[in-house]
């Protein structure tokens, strides 16, 4: 009778679907944070697939399994971006009161800023490439278009109001973004939170008691 423990190894077992899903994302992340520096600090056309595969430790065949081209790979990229997007101003979207909702994605952007500010940096900057934008042309037109249907959750407004309103806010954040990559721990960001809560995202009356 055969000895069926000789080869026996408990690492060669079958992997559940499961597993082989975490495997598989695992390896979509390391794809698509190698992609993100290489793209930031040597710019997206100068960037191979080659060097992808490389800085994430990963072979060429390996990226072919889940992105067809380079292009594929910066709007995942961007797809991942719009959906912390989405997280940020939607988080408080089952509640009446806009001035919370509006809080909550203001705290959302600054903790974004002050617990990942090295992603936040490296998105900013290689979206900032004319290259990038060029590839980019219908991912930013989805993304304008989302934006807007956000606009009236975020303010609790309709039409072109909560759409000016909610666009000023956006355009405030981006601002401190890019200030806060550009001047570091100096800048005063929690100083910067406060005011702007209490000016945007506080009830006149309760603000005006505040100041």
């Amino acid at each position: 009778m055969t000895d069926r423990s000789v080869n026996y190894n408990p690492i060669n077992m079958p992997r559940r679907p499961e597993q082989f899903k975490a495997i598989r994302e695992k390896s979509r992340e390391k794809i698509l944070g190698a992609a993100l520096q290489l793209f930031a600090y040597n710019g997206y056309d100068a960037t191979s697939i080659d060097s992808i595969a490389k800085k994430a430790g990963v072979s060429k065949g390996l990226i072919y399994n889940y992105f067809e081209s380079k292009k594929d790979i910066l709007l995942a990229i961007f797809g991942e971006a719009m959906k912390m997007g989405e997280e940020m101003v939607m988080g408080e979207k089952d509640t009446s009161d806009p001035y919370e909702r509006k809080r909550g994605m203001v705290n959302r952007v600054f903790d974004a800023l002050r617990n990942e500010p090295e992603y936040m940096k490296l998105l900013t900057v290689m979206s900032l490439q004319p290259g990038v934008m060029d590839e980019a042309k219908a991912f930013t037109r989805e993304a304008y278009k989302k934006s807007k249907e956000w606009s009236g959750v975020l303010t609790g407004k309709t039409g072109r109001k909560a759409w000016i309103e909610a666009l000023m806010m956006g355009t405030l954040m981006d601002g401190i973004t890019l200030n806060y990559i550009l001047y570091g721990k100096q800048f005063p960001l929690e100083a910067l939170r406060k005011e702007i809560i209490k000016v945007y995202c506080t009830p006149p009356a309760k603000a005006k008691k505040k100041g």
